[in-house]
């Protein structure tokens, strides 16, 4: 069962994936190695179609990066509590979600910077203006969004 669980994960990380952008002009964001994730969190504030302030820790399952493109899966997807997908290619998306209210914060909406190390990828990015479905109203809105991350790189031991 676990296995039908990580690759619905690694699916739907690939479809994230496949809907982002070129980076913002000007904006070059560092290669991210091979490597899977052993621990991190994001703190996540949400304003406007919905509301989120709130820090969620980092989803090891469902985060990694192949040395093309990283999936960083902080908390549960599509749960009804917060979470958020950091997607980060050639450029970077951020989806946020809480139940059914979600986005994609992406391109020239997000400008923030990204750091990447042997032993961690960090990120503090805001998004303004981002496109969201309100559930309380069924019309579509708009969403502000701030995120700082850490997602902390498993050593090889952890990886065997």
């Amino acid at each position: 069962m676990r296995r039908t669980s990580l690759l619905a994960s690694v699916s739907a990380c690939a479809l994230a994936a496949a809907l982002l952008p070129a980076p913002a002009a000007g904006q070059k964001l560092p290669k991210i190695s091979t490597r899977m994730y052993a621990g991190g969190s994001a703190t996540l504030t949400v304003t406007g179609s919905f509301r989120v302030d709130q820090d969620v820790a980092l989803n090891k399952v469902a985060s990694f990066s192949d040395g093309d493109y990283t999936w960083l899966q902080f908390g549960a997807s599509g749960s009804d509590s917060a979470n958020v997908l950091v997607t980060i290619g050639d450029g970077i998306g951020i989806g946020p979600g809480l139940g059914k209210n979600t986005a994609i914060a992406e391109g020239d909406h997000c400008k923030g910077t990204l750091e990447v190390s042997a032993s961690a990828v960090s990120g503090t990015y805001t998004c303004t203006g981002v496109t969201s479905y309100n559930t309380s109203t069924r019309k579509m809105g708009t969403i502000d969004l701030k995120i700082r991350f850490t997602a902390k790189t498993a050593d090889k031991v952890g990886l065997l």
